[in-house]
């Protein structure tokens, strides 16, 4: 735990998918940890964990979109002035679209304003992507949090998913097979963790099942129920059959089909020592 508030990075904030994400900044204020949510996106959706209500982390939403220069100028302008690290790392814009750019320098902005030190993105896709540049502007840790499509999934453009783990203070995947699939394919320094997506048993309370009590003759009855409705079932799929079969090789086989499926039928009922009224009527039917 840290005096300093802890930068969560996330795509879009809130999201009814990751209800990990809430469950995770949940257990961090629980154990006393500041946390600051900044969400890279708008929110796209109507309906919403009822977790959320409790997290008490502020949201602050980055702008994703730069249609005026000026502004864009006035933002880098800001960032050069602002950041100890921004013209050091000024190179990384090579391989960034401006939005991207934009985005980290928002974000780096705002951390070194309100003295935070570490960042951490969950999924090694956009918000890695804006948690490696904002970090390396401001000149603090991040750390990411690996799931699964963004380990595996062929995007169209190329994830870096090496370059940002061998950048990041250590990252975090959520099964023993990611971590092993992880520390084999992207061999780095920075120590990579496996954490459980965890729940709130709290919230699913163990009830022992109730037994219900029951009489020697309601049991009787009850198996003898059960026994009638498979004895039933089997005669109609039997019969079924036998009308199926009839109507594809023609009407002179049809008795003959008929009669057989009786006899599997009365062979069951003896077997079981089922003889309900339904298996004589299923009689009367096969030699009608």
């Amino acid at each position: 735990m840290t005096d300093a508030p802890i930068a969560y990075i996330l795509k879009r904030y809130p999201r009814f998918s990751e209800t990990f994400v809430v469950n995770e900044i949940l257990a961090h204020e629980a154990a006393g940890q500041a946390i600051e949510i900044y969400a890279l996106g708008p929110v796209q959706e109507t309906h919403f964990q009822e977790a959320i209500a409790r997290v008490r982390a502020p949201v602050r939403r980055i702008r994703h979109q730069y249609h005026d220069t000026e502004l864009y100028w006035q933002l880098l302008t800001k960032a050069h002035a602002t950041l100890p690290a921004f013209d050091a790392n000024a190179a990384l814009a090579e391989n960034h679209s401006a939005a991207t750019i934009g985005q980290a320098a928002v974000l780096a902005l705002k951390i070194h304003e309100r003295g935070i030190r570490h960042l951490h993105a969950h999924f090694g896709t956009q918000a890695a992507t804006i948690a490696r540049l904002a970090a390396r502007f401001a000149a603090v840790t991040y750390s990411i949090t690996a799931h699964a499509k963004d380990i595996y999934h062929e995007y169209s453009e190329p994830v870096n998913l090496a370059r940002k783990i061998a950048n990041a203070a250590f990252t975090i995947t959520v099964s023993d097979y990611n971590l092993a699939h992880l520390r084999e394919q992207y061999p780095a320094e920075a120590p990579v963790y496996r954490i459980y997506n965890g729940l709130d048993l709290e919230q699913f309370p163990y009830h022992a099942p109730e037994v219900p009590t029951i009489t020697h003759h309601a049991d009787k009855a009850l198996r003898i129920d059960i026994r009638q409705q498979v004895v039933e079932e089997f005669l109609l799929a039997v019969l079924a059959i036998g009308t199926h079969n009839a109507v594809l090789s023609g009407r002179n086989t049809h008795n003959n089909r008929c009669l057989f499926a009786v006899s599997l039928i009365v062979f069951f009922m003896e077997a079981t020592g089922w003889n309900g009224v339904r298996a004589q009527e299923a009689e009367q039917m096969g030699r009608a």
